[in-house]
């Protein structure tokens, strides 16, 4: 991107909820200065962390799975884009039984 003429770039790593080490060293530090280095300004988009919002809504997904007695969503039973082991990748273990 950064040779087609991109020089601001903004990470949004939706896979991670909190802020930890791989966030704050990898994308933070290591990704931050190589954008440095070409002379690219680069950012990253807040983790949700404590965020009430969030707890909330994690809350409330975890009670309507409860109050229907499902054990993950429909969403669950697709696989990822390119998945070269669908029979096996989305196996799920009913902890209750």
């Amino acid at each position: 991107l950064y040779q087609a003429g991109c020089t601001h770039f903004m990470a949004i790593p939706v896979a991670f909820t909190s802020d930890h080490i791989e966030t704050l060293f990898e994308i933070d530090i290591e990704f931050a200065e190589e954008a440095h280095e070409m002379g690219a300004v680069f950012k990253r988009s807040p983790s949700f962390n404590d965020m009430p919002m969030f707890g909330d809504a994690l809350g409330q997904i975890a009670a309507e799975h409860l109050s229907k007695g499902e054990l993950c969503s429909d969403q669950y039973a697709l696989n990822c884009m390119g998945c070269v082991n669908p029979a096996e990748c989305r196996s799920i273990l009913n902890p209750i039984t």
